[in-house]
């Protein structure tokens, strides 16, 4: 099944911290917004969607693109390494239903496991959690970022790959 994403340039960058109980007139459930960061020089890249169970701040969730009517729905369910998914990362809390931007891809601070975060190391999700811990120096199957600063607690820095991770 062919998707098509609509990307856009936002006239507001507060939309992306922004969440609603009802659906925006604007933007669509999977479409896409590229933020870039003059600071870093990366772009980032966010995807509206709709929570299923709420999202914690800074936590790594799976999207999951069903057909409801003929439209694409855009979901967020507890994070998976067993499934092919694209995985994101909320960066303020969404509440149980409400629709709100996940970061899909560039520089984010994530929720590590028990703080097992290595700086350079990928990183993979964790099953039915909405963390992420290290997977290995070198990319595996499940990698879903680059670790980029050591956790000392819960949250650390990372560069989310943007892609859905490799198990079919």
């Amino acid at each position: 099944m062919s998707q098509i994403i609509r990307t856009y340039a936002m006239a507001n960058q507060s939309d992306i911290t922004t969440i609603s109980a009802t659906q925006s007139t604007i933007y669509k459930l999977g479409d896409r917004c590229i933020v870039y960061d003059n600071t870093t020089k990366v772009a980032n890249e966010y995807m509206y969607v709709q929570s299923n169970g709420g999202c914690t701040k800074y936590g790594v969730y799976g999207i999951v693109y069903t057909g409801t009517a003929g439209s694409e729905v855009t979901t967020l369910l507890p994070a998976s390494s067993s499934v092919y998914m694209l995985h994101g990362v909320a960066q303020v809390a969404i509440t149980t239903a409400y629709y709100g931007w996940i970061q899909i891809k560039g520089n984010c601070t994530y929720l590590a496991t028990s703080s097992t975060a290595t700086a350079g190391y990928f990183g993979k999700a964790i099953n039915g959690a909405n963390t992420a811990t290290d997977e290995s120096a070198t990319r595996g199957t499940n990698s879903i970022l680059i670790c980029k600063t050591t956790a000392t607690g819960t949250s650390t820095a990372g560069y989310l790959l943007g892609e859905r991770n490799l198990v079919a």
